[in-house]
């Protein structure tokens, strides 16, 4: 009897161990995504199941995935031929993302702050000053940016954009990096996240709607208003001002996961972008959608993929004198986009920028490291990159 007690009261234990572990996570999670406002809480879940079920995914499942992925006709996702392809793709990519207003290569920040005081930012080496340019855009929906200026400065800029993780503080280390090197930096959240705002809207039909993530975009969504723009027009407009006021030699992009996508499609139709380096980013969708995980509400969009597919996206990203995409994987990434997958489209794009004589494709493989990040070592072959 003593012996069935004992069973049994252990058994119980087990049970209220386990119960209380996944309080304690349930309370980690929703606790780090109210207390940080960085990152929404749908977001929050993903990141943590992801991380439960997606390790190594592509790695693991290669034998499994590739026999499917090799069946897909890449020459069916290239719209691009020749020069005159590129002009009309990449008109493509803007009619959609600013329906008919065009790329103005004129807007400038709606705010400008000199010489602002961040302090998490103090130990930074190199570093003479911080400005904060906003955006304001459509919505009420604002993005905020910050200008690193090298004090010892070789003229040259890192655009540096942060992922869905949020802040992008989460970067520092990358920021930090450039600016030793003497490159001025300028630093962006995805929106809605880390500074950024999280506007109240009224949808019509529905009601008063704060918009905390990127799948709430999908209600403001319309054919003549796309909220694409939220994630580029940041950009565009850095890159404005930064032209207009300060001397710059070469602009470089650099971006770690949903970053990496901005990084990708930005540089795809702005070819003042001399190279590019989408790090974690996101896969063609034939690859990402069979992966582990739907891919996010930016990087899914048929409407825009249809029309213009990642493959182009590619291309145009790499497409003109003096420019190169290097896309940056993560062979064991513990969240996504990871693996070996990108053999079955490396060969098709090289293919076609042979073709087109300008312009450079090129996939470093990181298999340094095993998480979904910026490495050390994705650092310097960045930095001897943009340096050649």
């Amino acid at each position: 009897m003593n012996k069935f007690i004992k069973k049994r009261a252990n058994h119980i234990i087990m049970k209220i161990n386990t119960i209380i572990i996944g309080i304690i996570i349930g309370i980690f999670i929703l606790g780090y995504s109210i207390g940080s406002n960085s990152i929404p809480f749908d977001d929050t879940v993903k990141s943590y199941y992801s991380k439960l079920t997606a390790p190594n995914y592509y790695e693991q499942n290669s034998d499994k995935i590739l026999p499917i992925l090799y069946q897909t006709n890449l020459q069916s996702l290239i719209h691009i031929d020749n020069e005159n392809d590129i002009t009309k793709t990449r008109n493509q990519i803007i009619d959609y993302v600013w329906k008919g207003e065009g790329f103005s290569k004129t807007k400038m920040p709606s705010k400008i702050e000199q010489n602002i005081q961040d302090e998490r930012y103090d130990n930074i080496i190199n570093l003479e000053k911080i400005d904060k340019i906003t955006v304001t855009m459509e919505y009420g929906v604002e993005s905020y940016a910050y200008i690193f200026v090298a004090k010892q400065n070789n003229e040259d800029i890192v655009l540096y954009h942060q992922g869905h993780g949020g802040d992008f503080v989460k970067g520092k280390k990358t920021i930090e990096f450039f600016l030793e090197k003497g490159y001025s930096v300028v630093a962006f959240s995805m929106p809605l996240l880390g500074m950024n705002n999280q506007p109240i809207v009224n949808i019509e039909n529905i009601g008063m709607i704060k918009i905390k993530t990127h799948e709430h975009f999908r209600l403001l969504d319309s054919e003549y208003f796309s909220s694409i723009k939220f994630f580029l027009e940041p950009v565009l407009v850095a890159v404005n001002y930064m032209e207009n006021n300060y001397n710059l030699n070469s602009i470089f992009m650099v971006g770690i996961s949903g970053g990496g996508w901005t990084t990708t499609i930005y540089s795809a139709i702005d070819d003042r972008i001399e190279k590019s380096f989408p790090v974690g980013a996101t896969l063609p969708l034939f690859i990402s959608l069979n992966g582990p995980i739907m891919p996010d509400y930016e990087s899914v969009l048929l409407e825009l993929y249809q029309k213009v597919t990642y493959l182009d996206l590619y291309i145009l990203s790499s497409f003109g004198e003096n420019r190169e995409q290097m896309k940056i994987i993560n062979k064991f990434d513990s969240c996504c986009h990871g693996g070996i997958s990108y053999q079955v489209f490396e060969g098709e794009i090289n293919k076609t920028m042979e073709k087109l004589d300008n312009g450079k494709f090129t996939i470093f493989l990181d298999d340094s490291h095993n998480g979904h990040k910026i490495s050390n070592t994705a650092l310097q072959v960045i930095l001897e990159n943009i340096k050649n």
